[in-house]
């Protein structure tokens, strides 16, 4: 009874230490080139923002807390994790208390201003989206806590990491560096086995259904980031529309891989998804006149991106198809010099942030599996195109004729093209686009450099693989479909 009420105290903490340090962010940073009274004007954050941001970046800033406690010869276990979780009381308790109450005033004020059945629509509108995304949050909660640990990837690659990190309470576990009991794969990213370990440790014992709680919070943060993000620049109904089609893509929920399990697949979608929302957000806000706010836009992008990469492998290869996609872009943005700062902003925090745990990784066993950049070469890959002839109709059939089993998003992106040409003269649209071609050209790369046989390398995976750039198909149409605030 007291590890359950320990974790039930933690996992409240742990949000609020997440929205404690998105509030450091919205209330403290100024870009380099904003004044005061730029600040001032900023565009105050909505609960749900502040909300959603909460679960993403207090599960990420935990596994970070510890993984550096840890990496200075800090001891893992409950001590930590209660003195995390107290952090979080102590900082983000008085920030959601006043937040709550400017939330309740901000309500009862639209309340008053509604006066036409246009506007009384579009709020009844809203609250039917966020009485389904609270269903569907319930449901897959439910749907996570009544299934234990069972599916490979959940076990090998993350699970038994998160209980080596509870039993040796070192992230220098001898353990962890033998590929043979990590089953093959000692380099894998460790945000998700501390996380579970944080969650071991609040409990006081090992249990692989509680283990899986943070991944219906992730889902939650994710969808409800979405919709606060777009708040910022389309009206509230369209806003929630596209957090309810983000939240309803049938391969993050239900389908057991997604966020119902503990594998990563799903857990890089909300990471990802929101490193790239705050990009194009950046994009959008220096496409305007008044580019205030870009920067500390251009922060979390790089923060997210850096925690989708202490995730899983795949996060590096985004984070590089994101850099070239914000180059080529760059090239073309009438106010470059605010483009270059948010560029240097996002790239810079990312590798600064990622940068411990690149250095730690390097002392790990290189396995075959982790090592495409070993085998990259103009050679290997000449000798592998022959393999495109059986990725490309692969890919095109997983994202368009298999829509009923994954989602109609990736329909949505021609229609959403073909409905809004105009908007796609925008820079932060054009991010959106390229973010996808080029991680959908990284996965056929990966098909042309793996050693296993591209049907089952590819086949294998590229379900899964798409399932992590799901949410950046719906924020495209988004841009291209949303109505704009007035």
């Amino acid at each position: 009874m007291i590890g359950l009420t320990l974790l039930a105290v933690g996992l409240v903490g742990q949000w609020l230490l997440g929205v404690a340090i998105a509030d450091l962010l919205f209330c403290q940073f100024r870009g380099p080139t904003q004044t005061s009274q730029d600040s001032a004007n900023l565009p105050n954050p909505s609960f749900t923002e502040r909300a959603g941001l909460g679960f993403v970046l207090g599960i990420a800033a935990t596994s970070g807390i510890l993984f550096l406690w840890s990496l200075c010869g800090g001891t893992l276990g409950r001590s930590a994790s209660v003195v995390i979780t107290a952090v979080g009381l102590i900082a983000g308790g008085p920030i959601i208390y006043r937040e709550t109450g400017h939330a309740r005033k901000s309500a009862r004020q639209r309340a008053i201003r509604i006066q036409n059945a246009e506007q009384l629509q579009e709020q009844r509108w809203c609250q039917c989206c966020q009485l389904a995304v609270a269903g569907l949050f319930l449901a897959t909660l439910v749907q996570t806590l009544i299934t234990p640990q069972h599916l490979w990837d959940e076990r090998a690659s993350f699970a038994i990491k998160g209980i080596l990190l509870n039993e040796d309470r070192s992230v220098y576990s001898r353990d962890m560096a033998d590929p043979d009991f990590v089953q093959y794969h000692p380099r894998y990213p460790l945000l998700i086995p501390l996380a579970e370990q944080h969650v071991y440790a609040l409990l006081g014992t090992v249990d692989d259904r509680l283990s899986k709680v943070i991944f219906p919070l992730m889902y939650l943060g994710m969808v409800l980031t979405m919709a606060g993000g777009l708040l910022r620049h389309f009206t509230s109904g369209s806003a929630w529309f596209f957090a309810l089609l983000t939240a309803t893509i049938p391969s993050l929920v239900p389908w057991e891989y997604g966020f119902p399990c503990g594998q990563a697949d799903a857990p890089m979608a909300c990471f990802h998804g929101t490193s790239v929302l705050y990009l194009w957000d950046a994009w959008q806000r220096i496409s305007d006149d008044n580019a205030a706010g870009w920067f500390r836009s251009a922060i979390l992008a790089g923060f997210c991106a850096a925690m989708a990469a202490f995730t899983k492998d795949e996060g590096i290869a985004f984070l590089l198809v994101d850099a070239i996609a914000v180059s080529l872009v760059l090239l073309f943005t009438r106010r470059r010099s605010y483009a270059l700062k948010a560029f240097l902003a996002v790239f810079g925090v990312a590798a600064i942030l990622l940068l411990p745990w690149l250095v730690h990784r390097r002392g790990l066993p290189l396995t075959t599996e982790a090592n495409y950049f070993g085998r990259a070469s103009l050679t290997t890959i000449l000798q592998k195109q022959a393999n495109l002839q059986w990725e490309i109709p692969h890919l095109a059939g997983r994202m368009f004729w298999e829509s009923r089993t994954w989602g109609l998003q990736w329909w949505l992106v021609p229609f959403a093209m073909l409905s809004a040409p105009g908007r796609m003269w925008n820079g932060s649209q054009w991010i959106l686009l390229l973010d996808i071609a080029g991680s959908i050209s990284s996965l056929m790369l990966a098909g042309m450099l793996a050693a296993t046989e591209v049907s089952e390398h590819i086949g294998g995976s590229s379900h899964r693989f798409l399932m992590q750039i799901a949410p950046v198909a719906i924020l495209f149409a988004a841009g291209q479909l949303g109505k704009e605030r007035r």
